[in-house]
């Protein structure tokens, strides 16, 4: 587990400072996830990263928030899974509108070995 968290580390993309574009013309967006261990994680991504870049940042976070091995991650409202089958799909086809205008997603870590 701990190789694959340093792995997941070094596979992330540079974070996007505010008010950047991507080179194709994407915004930055804001993504909070709330951990299982209570904590409040905070990250920046361009809206074309992939759902993969997504999914290694929250692999890569410390062990003490609790990430289980096996995880998904979703919003609260409306309920909407954000698959990591699906890591080649960008951030904007996954999450939607909030994505693409350069706003704020909260997305929650669910254990998905149950």
């Amino acid at each position: 587990l701990a190789t694959r968290r340093e792995n997941a580390a070094a596979a992330l993309p540079d974070e996007p400072a505010v008010g950047t574009e991507s080179p194709g013309g994407a915004k930055v967006a804001r993504i909070l996830v709330r951990t299982p261990g209570g904590g409040r994680k905070e990250r920046r991504f361009f809206s074309d990263a992939s759902v993969g870049d997504l999914y290694a940042w929250v692999d890569a976070l410390p062990t003490d928030e609790k990430v289980p091995e096996a995880f998904r991650l979703v919003t609260s409202y409306p309920r909407k899974i954000i698959d990591a089958k699906n890591s080649e799909q960008s951030l904007v086809d996954a999450m939607g509108a909030d994505v693409v205008s350069g706003g704020q997603v909260a997305l929650f870590i669910e254990d998905a070995s149950e």
